[in-house]
């Protein structure tokens, strides 16, 4: 808090950032559980959903910042591959938990729109390009395969996601109409 008032900010790697973030989502998570073990008891029931909200948004907070992390070191790949998917997926998954469905689905589909192959294109150097293919070191393909992979890559995970966030959204009763 002494920090935050004096508007300190920390200097740490994506890494560290991420494994920072992981901490308040396992926080959350652990609270998530007892929420869900208490039903019976309303008061502890709430108590704890509310210590999970307060931890998942910390760690949204952080996840947040390794992306930003990541990004601004633009030429290592290998970080940004490793990273950045794993945040926006578990920064989705915070928002689910939250029940905040919109919000996740947003989270989920940053990943679409930054890793899907036809997007990565935007922003990975040109491999045809004498200058881009000293980035695609075997590390940074084998994360690109990851990324892709049927069913337990980032990307089939994201859509999936994307799907179930839609359909809590659609069970959501609105006044709109």
């Amino acid at each position: 808090d002494a920090a935050r008032a004096r508007k300190v900010r920390l200097r740490l790697t994506p890494d560290e950032w991420y494994s920072s973030a992981r901490g308040y989502l396992m926080a959350g998570e652990q609270a998530y559980a007892n929420s869900n073990v208490n039903k019976d008891n309303r008061a502890k029931a709430d108590a704890y959903m509310e210590e999970a909200r307060e931890e998942y948004t910390k760690a949204i907070r952080f996840y947040q910042w390794a992306i930003s992390s990541v990004r601004q070191a633009s030429e290592d790949l290998v970080a940004r591959l490793r990273v950045e998917p794993k945040c926006w997926i578990e920064i989705g998954t915070c928002y689910a938990r939250m029940r905040h469905y919109l919000e996740a689905v947003i989270a989920f589909t940053a990943v679409l729109d930054n890793f899907k192959r036809e997007r990565r294109a935007l922003w990975l150097p040109d491999q045809a390009k004498a200058d881009g293919k000293r980035f695609y070191t075997p590390a940074v393909k084998s994360l690109i395969e990851k990324l892709d992979e049927p069913k337990k890559g980032s990307i089939e995970r994201a859509c999936l996601m994307v799907n179930a966030m839609l359909a809590e959204i659609g069970k959501t009763k609105t006044t709109w109409a």
